[in-house]
């Protein structure tokens, strides 16, 4: 009798893996129908305003929908993995999931710049999709541990070496408050600098990106002052 609870004790700890597992699935397909629709929104408003005109902003905006209700289609399938034996065509489905968000908060930042002059209020709205996106992958990430358990998790997570979307997004959005023409150099060193963080726990990435963020506008006034020195005082 001293043995049963014991014996029991790995499937109890399964089924609790696997119930945290639905309420993931759950939460991020939600999160993604709402963003969804988001987008939808966004691209058709934005080609009402251009009244049919091409413009690159509105293809971008259809780009991201579509890709955004794609991740959403597959999003509703994650729940057919639980408790299933796993598979490379399971693997293969998150794997693929994990690279579309990666894809959607990038395109949204495009979005995000090519609006902010013209369409402030569009550009808040890509903003906030390319963050719900974000976090869309931070509720993936938390769903493959609880799917495959603690012990196994590390290596489902390994194949998809990255950094934290959410300190990826926090840098690009820092990059975005610098001069134009500054903004490309660098988001690419303060991403090099996230990357060499990538085996770090992801409160790493956290910290870095935040730390990145308060000190942007120092130095865009660093960026400000050194173009005025060179101008010889000249605005």
């Amino acid at each position: 009798m001293s043995q049963a609870p014991a014996a029991g004790a790995p499937a109890l700890a399964a089924e609790l893996h696997h119930g945290h597992a639905r309420a993931l699935s759950r939460h991020l397909g939600r999160k993604l129908a709402r963003t969804d629709l988001r987008a939808r929104r966004l691209a058709h408003t934005l080609a009402l305003q251009r009244a049919g005109t091409a413009s690159s902003d509105v293809d971008l905006a259809f780009e991201l929908a579509d890709a955004v209700t794609g991740l959403h289609l597959r999003a509703r399938r994650l729940p057919s993995m639980i408790g299933a034996p796993p598979s490379p065509g399971a693997e293969a489905r998150t794997d693929h999931l994990a690279q579309g968000l990666e894809v959607a908060v990038e395109s949204a930042y495009e979005l995000v710049r090519q609006l902010e002059r013209e369409h402030p209020r569009g550009s808040a709205q890509a903003k906030r999709i390319g963050y719900a996106c974000a976090q869309a992958s931070a509720l993936l990430s938390e769903f493959t541990t609880a799917l495959h358990g603690p012990a196994t998790a590390p290596a489902a997570l390994s194949r998809q070496r990255r950094v934290s979307l959410t300190a990826r997004w926090l840098i690009c959005s820092a990059a975005h408050v610098l001069p134009a023409s500054e903004q490309a150099r660098y988001a690419e060193e303060w991403r090099g600098e996230l990357w060499d963080l990538a085996a770090e726990p992801r409160r790493r990435h956290l910290a870095h990106a935040v730390r990145v963020t308060l000190r942007a506008w120092t130095t865009r006034r660093a960026i400000l002052r050194s173009r005025r020195d060179d101008d010889g005082g000249a605005w």
